[in-house]
């Protein structure tokens, strides 16, 4: 049942990565801003899938550097490390918004109460450290970016994009993994090696969706990768 839940997530998150293409930089970023924060806060659940031991924020963070990466597309590096501000200070603000929460004192017989505690008790030092994990991946991928579009002399866009996303996905794994889930995590390793692997699957789903849907614009007429 999860692979099936899985193949839908990745449909729905990359053909919604996709349509941003075609709209303005204001919405690519809203895009990129909304990932960003749907994996922070998805992060804590764990699933099984294909038999391996991974967390359900995944396809997001695969989503965050799609569509980062169609923004290095279309706009000169200013644009693209401005959308990766706004990122960082959404996960801010909402690491912020978790440590107030639960600052509050709840009144006697509050049902919520408990839930909230569990859920955001590690979240604002956990969305913190993934703040800064994204901005170092994000700044690294978008100079390895770069450097493909250099090699490729700006040709093979999917190709470039999906050598950065594998990319990235290891790196960000890693990263986070080491740093943010150590404590929490049920195997740690097998969440590295996993998620890794899933992630990778996961850009490849995504990225064959993403040839899909511009083959289909192509023959429409509407769109040109």
């Amino acid at each position: 049942m999860n692979e099936l839940v899985f193949l839908a997530h990745i449909a729905w998150v990359s053909l919604a990565s996709y349509w941003s293409r075609s709209q303005s930089y204001a919405a690519m970023v809203m895009l990129m801003v909304a990932f960003s924060l749907l994996g922070n806060l998805m992060v804590f659940k764990q699933m099984l899938l294909f038999g391996l031991t991974v967390t359900t924020a995944d396809v997001y963070t695969v989503g965050v550097i799609l569509v980062l990466n169609f923004i290095r597309e279309q706009f000169d590096d200013q644009h693209v490390y401005q959308a990766m501000k706004y990122s960082f200070i959404a996960l801010a603000l909402l690491s912020l918004a978790a440590y107030t929460q639960l600052a509050y004192q709840a009144v006697d017989g509050d049902v919520f109460q408990a839930s909230y505690q569990v859920l955001l008790e590690k979240m604002p030092g956990l969305v913190l450290k993934s703040a800064c994990v994204y901005w170092v991946v994000q700044y690294i991928d978008n100079k390895f970016f770069v450097w493909l579009s250099d090699v490729f002399n700006q040709n093979y866009l999917l190709a470039r994009i999906t050598l950065s996303l594998i990319f990235s996905q290891f790196l960000d794994t890693w990263l986070f993994s080491v740093w943010a889930l150590e404590d929490i995590a049920y195997s740690l390793w097998d969440i590295i090696l996993f998620s890794s692997m899933v992630k990778i699957i996961c850009s490849l789903l995504m990225m064959s969706n993403t040839w899909l849907y511009a083959t289909l614009s192509k023959c429409l007429g509407r769109d040109n990768v």
